[in-house]
């Protein structure tokens, strides 16, 4: 029972509770008093050095409940016998016993009998604490700077809830997965302690560890290491090694190293001697003192894999059991069934549930269903991925397969789950690989339970000491995971998601007591969909993550002669610089403090002294959209000293005319209903024809903000189209609208089905005009940027930040109002929105003018195009790669930004028949902020 044990309180005198009543049980280590009265309510849990109860104020959780028949039951009685607390319910008639374990630092309950196995759940912990700083669902803690209090399960047979306002620790079991042996540890003790009673429960209860996770993550210098993605090959190892060294990488990840997910044999073409090739590439990393990372899809079987075909393997995981209505053929196209088909979706796409049917050794794809009599799939191709055509009888069964991300998975109740796991392991452990990243787990069959259960399977077959990722967070993987925050990377927007990146860092490395990084990164090249990253958006990255001392994952990158972005040298030898003196730990806390403020911009210089500082800088953008527009001429704010000025020049893509012929039509002002709107908002859209500019028509949006807020006043109208739009061959959108001058905010914004990862394609137009005026909406040039500053419906970090529209697949094409002035009504008229090509145009001669000062660059600047221009007389012409084209020579005199308020003029020679689109970054820094380092790396970096 331990050095302490259970007492019973009679009255109220123990303890100074009160009310507690007759029988009630006193819980008592070292740390905390635990009291459950004896209807089983909890009744405290006490800190003991300072007497505070952690449970939250007013009516007191049961400490034990159970679901029947989706019900939930409170006891009747508690009571105590011989180490255990026996728990009664009336109705259902229902007894459980839960055997106690009193340790020195933490309390164990372990399910010890049940009456009655036909319930649905029973949930033997649950805890209403106080309302504190640091919750987190992975560690299982809710704490303060003082004390924490912390649920961790001892088996599978656990389901954990740590969450909500106030905070609810909740332990449950159920009988698919055991009642009886279901065991859990509680503890309570001071904050500063957690760590070391969560190492001490780990170790004594058997549960799977890391040394480089849960518990003992933040003593392990081997976490703070940043890895690079590589896809290694027996040939390209050596340069992919030299690539990681400049990027100051300590760890190589390699990627897409399998020929198919599930047996995971290596890919002959990266590997032509198999398994010795992969184990020799890792040695070599080894050897030039590197560790090595394996990448996985736990779980994932790839279509391809000989669990699939030519014969599926009867362990498959299924959603879905139907019967066969009639004997088929080998070629029928419809496969009736019995029952109704249901909510199944009829394609095959990374986010779609899958389109795939089993029967007896075949494999199916169909496109539709019917859900009327005769039910079935119809538009089936038979014998898919490789499977034979075959007959079937009737009375035969016919199986949904699982399916997310286009994969399968094994059924997590077979045996697959083991083979898999084995086939990993087996890999992992022949090449002495030091980390492994288990991706794809957060869509297992079967929950929490299929993802705690795969995760652990693979990990307990590891060797060695192993740093464990994963693309989930999952509560029960907690004592062997190592690091958090591998977010996929934006694609528009990089500084303001990694200050949103930033923010989530701090809340969730306290509360989760794991450290973490700021990857996955990419050094992104220009697509149709986004431009490429300046050399600005790469070091405001790497300020951050020194900052924080945050690792960071580095995607995108190429050991070939043209990488996607054609100055990836020059920004891994600027990463490679900055990682070094985070992991020397070079800059004190107060400057490494200064770095840390959101939207504050420094860039590293060497001084004379030989050692690193800080100059503060700020790069402000600025798009010019015409040279009639009122664009072409802006107001900047320096605040720093005068200085000349540095810039970059982008020549942007630009947009067929919104009346040429190979334009398309796609909403017409009439076809625009209303869907929503915020609290207080009334809305309208009304076809009009008093105001007509362009396509014969015009609707009236107008919306009325009858609240006193303009934030997060918006109104949302709507046009979908089914089937999907076809927007391929445009890059643009083009609208007239006229606008009442109120300063409101337009937002036409475009989507795609949800089988595809969700989009938020954001194009934003302020209505600081009276009047008809023409916009052109650029795809590429999303305003994920201002995405933030406004209270929205809608919105995620991948779908506003990182997830292209699909172009061939445009569901709906919604306009929004936000911004709307309080007790004002805001009335704009829409012309029909048209799809435009984009084309690529020349600026001709751009030139920048400040005060009485013009720098002209004698250049055809071609759309995607930039100039860098550094004084006194440094500028370099980059294509749309980064790759450089040539030195130019500025003419004229170098503006000089003063201190304050700047106006700022952009001229070019425009090009025949378009708009002149460009945008211009105005770069200005401060003096050094004098950092004193820690003396402990002088030379190199």
């Amino acid at each position: 029972m331990g050095e302490l044990s259970v007492l019973f309180f009679i009255g109220t005198s123990a303890l100074g509770y009160c009310g507690t009543g007759e029988g009630a049980i006193l819980l008592e280590n070292e740390s905390i008093s635990y009291i459950i009265g004896a209807d089983g309510r909890s009744l405290g849990l006490v800190d003991k050095r300072t007497g505070e109860d952690y449970l939250a104020p007013g009516p007191r959780e049961a400490f034990i409940t159970l679901k029947k028949d989706g019900k939930e039951h409170k006891p009747s009685a508690c009571s105590y016998t011989d180490g255990k607390i026996v728990v009664e319910f009336e109705e259902p008639n229902f007894t459980s016993t839960i055997k106690v374990e009193i340790k020195s630092h933490y309390l164990v309950f372990e399910v010890d009998s049940v009456s009655d196995e036909d319930i649905d759940e029973l949930a033997f912990l649950t805890l209403r604490v106080k309302p504190v700083k640091y919750v987190s669902a992975i560690s299982g803690i809710a704490a303060d700077d003082e004390f924490a209090v912390c649920l961790r399960a001892l088996n599978l047979q656990v389901g954990a809830h740590i969450g909500g306002s106030p905070p609810t620790l909740s332990a449950a079991c159920y009988p698919k997965y055991g009642l009886k042996g279901a065991k859990i540890a509680l503890i309570g003790c001071p904050t500063r302690d957690l760590r070391s009673v969560l190492k001490e429960v780990v170790r004594q209860e058997g549960l799977p560890y890391s040394p480089l996770g849960g518990p003992f993550a933040m003593d392990a210098e081997e976490n703070r290491l940043s890895y690079i993605f590589a896809t290694v090959s027996e040939q390209n190892v050596d340069e992919w090694i030299r690539l990681a060294k400049k990027a100051g990488m300590g760890i190589i990840h390699i990627i897409g190293w399998w020929h198919t997910l599930g047996h995971y044999e290596p890919r002959p073409d990266l590997f032509p001697n198999g398994l010795e090739g992969l184990k020799a590439v890792v040695a070599k990393i080894h050897d030039a003192g590197l560790l090595a990372g394996m990448h996985t899809l736990t779980g994932f079987i790839s279509p391809n894999d000989p669990w699939v075909a030519p014969v599926p393997d009867k362990r498959l995981a299924k959603d879905g059991a139907f019967t066969l209505a009639e004997t088929i053929d080998g070629e029928a196209q419809i496969i009736p069934t019995l029952e109704p088909p249901g909510d199944l979706d009829t394609v095959w796409a990374s986010h779609s549930r899958g389109n795939v049917i089993q029967i007896d050794d075949e494999l199916i794809q169909y496109t539709g269903l019917s859900q009327e009599p005769p039910y079935g799939f119809i538009g089936c191709k038979r014998g898919a991925f490789g499977t034979k055509a075959q007959p079937h009888r009737k009375g035969t069964p016919v199986y949904h397969l699982f399916s997310r991300w286009a994969v399968f998975f094994p059924d997590m109740n077979t045996t697959l789950v083991d083979e898999l796991a084995e086939r990993i392991a087996y890999v992992f452990n022949s090449c002495n690989f030091d980390m492994i990243y288990q991706d794809g787990a957060e869509v297992s069959p079967d929950g929490w339970h299929g993802v705690a259960k795969m995760r652990q399977a693979i990990f307990s077959r590891l060797k060695g000491k192993v740093r464990v990722e994963a693309s989930t967070w999952n509560y029960h993987s907690w004592p062997f995971h190592s690091c958090l925050g591998a977010w996929d990377h934006p694609q528009w927007a990089y500084k303001r998601f990694t200050d949103i990146h930033v923010q989530n860092l701090q809340a969730v490395r306290k509360a989760s007591l794991l450290p973490y990084q700021l990857g996955w990164w990419v050094i992104k090249g220009p697509s149709a969909d986004s431009r490429g990253m300046f050399p600005d958006e790469m070091e405001y990255l790497c300020v951050k993550s020194l900052a924080w001392d945050a690792p960071l994952s580095l995607q995108g990158v190429s050991p070939g002669p043209n990488p996607p972005n054609a100055r990836q040298e020059e920004y891994l030898t600027m990463l490679g610089r900055y990682e070094r003196l985070r992991l020397a730990r070079y800059f004190p806390e107060s400057v490494k403090e200064k770095l840390r403020a959101p939207g504050a911009e420094f860039h590293l210089v060497r001084g004379a002294d030989d050692k690193w500082d800080f100059i503060p800088m700020r790069c402000i953008k600025h798009k010019i959209t015409g040279l009639e527009d009122g664009s072409s001429s802006w107001t900047v704010e320096n605040p720093f000293s005068p200085q000349p000025v540095k810039l970059r020049i982008e020549a942007l893509y630009s947009c067929l005319p919104y009346d040429a012929e190979e334009t398309m039509v796609i909403a017409m002002p009439e076809e625009f209903k209303v869907v929503q709107a915020a609290n207080g908002i009334e809305c309208a859209v009304i076809p009009s024809a008093d105001k007509i500019k362009a396509g014969g028509s015009s609707v009236c949006f107008t919306a009325r903000n009858g609240t006193k807020n303009r934030r997060g006043a918006w109104a949302r109208a709507m046009k979908g189209f089914s089937p999907p739009l076809n927007m391929n061959k445009y890059g643009a959108i083009g609208v007239w609208i006229y606008g009442d001058g109120k300063g409101e905010l337009l937002n036409f914004q475009l989507r795609h089905p949800r089988y595809h990862y969700f989009a938020d394609d954001e194009h934003y137009v302020d209505v600081d005009f009276k009047g008809w005026r023409y916009f052109e909406l650029l795809l590429r040039e999303r305003d994920a940027e201002r995405h933030g500053n406004y209270l929205w419906p809608y919105g995620s970090i991948y779908s506003v930040y990182r997830a292209p529209l699909v172009r061939s697949e445009v569901s709906e094409l919604n306009l929004y109002y936000n911004d709307i002035p309080p007790g004002e009504e805001v009335r704009c008229y829409i012309s029909p929105v048209k799809a435009l090509p984009t084309v690529k145009v020349k600026l001709i001669n751009p030139s920048i003018s400040i005060g009485d000062k013009r720098l002209l660059f004698p250049v055809e600047l071609e759309s995607g195009q930039y100039i860098e221009f550094t004084p006194p007389d440094e500028c370099r012409l980059y294509d749309e790669r980064g790759a450089l084209i040539a030195r130019i020579t500025p003419q004229g005199e170098v503006p000089i930004l003063k201190a304050g308020e700047n106006k700022v003029i952009f001229r070019c020679d425009p090009p025949q028949g378009y708009n002149a689109r460009a945008e211009v970054t105005l770069i200005s820094s401060g003096k050094p902020i004098h950092a004193l380092s820690s003396g402990v790396l002088r030379k190199g970096g």
